[in-house]
């Protein structure tokens, strides 16, 4: 964990640490709940490092479903920030001063309730347990569930930075119906911040790790989510995280070693952003990787690699729910299905979708395995009377026993696909309409990552632009003369030798990645300056003679199919740069440089 800078406004500060010694300052608490009753609303509580044990219940917040067991109630606004020492309780550092809030097992760490705003930074959730304490009760089978193992939240707003929810536990239920969830967390009608921390060794009947609901424009961004286990039967809910909230982010995050029933690292509900997570060693039934319940959520930009189903969706699953799921930009590679049978939802290595309409484009789906030769990479199941449609756009599926495999009342449309290595490319049952167009058969050429393009690669410029302006990478598309299959764009490189240089300067340009053999059109701020030819691997140099420019910023690109771009300014106060390299010369004329200028604000 990094330090902790707090900036929060705060009306007054309070201190805790072990056996109320605080080094001089004050008011000095030895326990947590000590002070935040004594806290006003708004206050900030600082820690000192040190083990902080004890649970007690409060009977006023007890009910019929519910047992208030737990080391802290929060049902107040505060800040609460962990990792200071005696000696310095201006800059806190977690790392050195670890801040542990223990439940041992004998209840929940934290309660969080009553539209409280609580801000929690540079702490250890631990040991937390809700066995025996409720916090749902299901009206329609009579039975009670208990959840939220480390914090139990509800009806407020909580925000924690920089710190640990580990070894935390909402105790398996031999009851069907009734499902422990939210190992770590449970929050239900709670905006979530969480950010830069990590969730690990949590245990959960359904969800270990936390679990969101009615978690509407929830943030959780930046964090690790590992050995997060749900050995519950039955629960397509994530081992990691489920996410149930319109507008809810999960952005930047890593999931290893998650399990569950439905979505090894995670599972959606409703219109969530699942973007730029790194998803891999994951297992469960059903979705190695993600599980898709209902809603439209956008699946955008994730590397989903190495998980495993054991039935069906190494990589991902989506289930019947309502809704269309947009898949755009992902790498669903070397995922697995271990499942051999005749099961109906058997046998997808790498998606699953099943009676759902969906949407995917520019996604790279690549060498998923299952155990036997009908295994498809993408296995659409319908059974809903009135079927669906599943949409392919710009797709390389490369190195699987079946590529895409149908059933009845379904509708495929793909259009710009790369096969390779795929014996079967669509096994399909009598019932379902297929449409496809602009197939291309090729070697992907991947880079030695297993998905990024390389210059020999037959996705190159075989796309169709379907409005998706950028890559995975967040790199322009296209590059080229159209877009590239898959989620990845191939730019062309273009290198400077030097950034600047006074007028009369000579500075080299290297290009890669340009189509091979070709001409190559070279530009200063859209004033053509002539062209060089690539190599057979897509190199070339030019030498950039400024001997005739003026001074100012210029924008020099190179376009052969592929285009790149790098700034240079000349400056007076800047060195004569002498000629370096070789190649062919282009010279920059005079009356073309754009001058760099310094916009001052307007006092009225």
């Amino acid at each position: 964990m990094l330090g902790v800078s707090p900036t929060t406004p705060v009306d007054a500060v309070l201190y805790v640490a072990p056996g109320g010694v605080c080094g001089g300052v004050s008011p000095c608490y030895d326990n947590v709940p000590t002070a935040v009753a004594a806290a006003q609303p708004g206050d900030l509580l600082k820690m000192a490092g040190g083990v902080y044990t004890g649970v007690y219940n409060d009977p006023a917040h007890n009910t019929e479903h519910f047992t208030a067991t737990q080391m802290v109630i929060l049902d107040k606004s505060l800040t609460i920030h962990g990792g200071y020492s005696l000696a310095d309780w201006d800059t806190p550092d977690p790392l050195a001063n670890p801040t542990i809030l223990d439940a041992q097992h004998q209840g929940r760490v934290l309660y969080v309730l009553n539209d409280a705003h609580v801000t929690l930074t540079g702490l250890r959730l631990a040991n937390g347990n809700s066995g025996g304490l409720g916090g749902i009760f299901y009206t329609w089978n009579g039975l009670t569930a208990h959840v939220g193992g480390g914090i139990y939240a509800t009806n407020a707003t909580l925000s924690i930075d920089q710190s640990e929810i580990a070894d935390n536990v909402a105790p398996l239920n031999p009851t069907y119906g009734a499902a422990n969830l939210g190992g770590g967390v449970y929050a239900s009608n709670v905006q979530m911040t969480l950010t830069h921390s990590q969730i690990r060794n949590n245990r959960g009947d359904c969800t270990a790790g936390i679990y969101l609901q009615g978690a509407d424009f929830s943030q959780i961004s930046g964090n690790t989510f590992d050995n997060n286990q749900a050995t519950g039967g039955n629960c397509y809910t994530g081992g990691g995280l489920t996410a149930q909230g319109n507008g809810t982010r999960v952005e930047g995050n890593t999931f290893t070693d998650n399990r569950s029933y439905g979505g090894g690292a995670l599972a959606t509900y409703d219109d969530v952003v699942v973007a730029n997570n790194i998803i891999t060693g994951n297992a469960a039934i059903y979705g190695g990787g993600i599980h898709i319940e209902r809603g439209s959520p956008t699946i955008v930009g994730n590397i989903i690699t190495g998980n495993t189903a054991s039935q069906s969706g190494g990589g991902i699953s989506v289930f019947p729910g309502g809704g269309q799921p947009l898949l755009l930009n992902n790498i669903v590679a070397d995922n697995q299905s271990t499942y051999a049978g005749a099961w109906h939802l058997g046998g997808a290595s790498g998606i699953l979708l099943f009676d759902r309409s969906a949407y995917l484009a520019h996604n790279t789906i690549a060498r998923n395995s299952g155990p036997d030769s009908a295994s498809a990479a993408i296995f659409v199941v319908g059974r809903a009377a009135g079927g669906s449609t599943v949409t392919l756009h710009n797709t390389i599926l490369v190195d699987h026993a079946v590529g895409i495999s149908l059933t009845s009342n379904i509708t495929a449309v793909i259009d710009s696909i790369l096969w390779h290595n795929t014996p079967i490319t669509i096994s399909q049952e009598v019932t379902p309409t297929v449409i496809i167009t602009n197939q291309v058969y090729g070697d992907p050429a991947f880079a030695p990552d297993g998905y990024h393009l390389t210059i020999h690669s037959a996705a190159l410029d075989q796309g169709v632009e379907r409005g998706f302006d950028r890559d995975i990478d967040g790199d322009l598309r296209p590059a080229g003369s159209a877009p590239d299959l898959g989620a990845d764009e191939l730019p062309g490189a273009l290198a400077i030798n030097y950034p600047n240089g006074a007028p009369g300067s000579f500075f080299t340009l290297t290009g890669g990645d340009f189509p091979m053999n070709t001409e190559v059109a070279i530009f200063a701020n859209g004033t053509s300056l002539g062209s060089v030819m690539s190599d057979g691997a897509g190199l070339w140099t030019a030498v950039l003679d400024t001997t005739n420019a003026d001074t100012g910023l210029y924008q020099v690109t190179a376009i052969a199919n592929r285009s790149a771009t790098v700034t240079l300014t000349l400056n007076t106060d800047a060195p004569l740069r002498p000629q370096e390299g070789d190649g062919p010369i282009v010279t920059v004329p005079p009356g073309i440089a754009w001058q760099e200028f310094l916009f001052l604000p307007i006092v009225r």
